[in-house]
């Protein structure tokens, strides 16, 4: 069951460094778009804002899985038997 529980740290901390990269970028990119004006930013800007729009959703996916994660490492304690009852 050790093993279960650090596979799930392990995936936890996997998911982390990678959200924080997307919002590092994510926020880069805002930080961006705003030197870019006039006309010919247009296409730019829409360029970017796809990318931002597509990095949002995979910020939500791995939020959700942390939160799946997040249970799944609550629910083998709450199944475990308390110290000094026998399995």
């Amino acid at each position: 069951m050790e093993a279960d529980a650090q596979g799930i740290r392990r995936e936890q901390r996997i998911l982390r460094e990678k959200l924080d990269r997307l919002m590092g970028r994510i926020n880069k990119t805002e930080e961006n778009l705003e030197r870019f004006t006039g006309k010919g930013a247009e296409s730019i800007r829409s360029q970017y804002e796809k990318s931002m729009a597509a990095d949002r959703k995979e910020v939500d996916d791995i939020k959700a899985k942390l939160k799946m994660l997040r249970q799944a490492a609550q629910k083998p304690e709450a199944d475990a038997p308390a110290d000094g009852e026998a399995s």
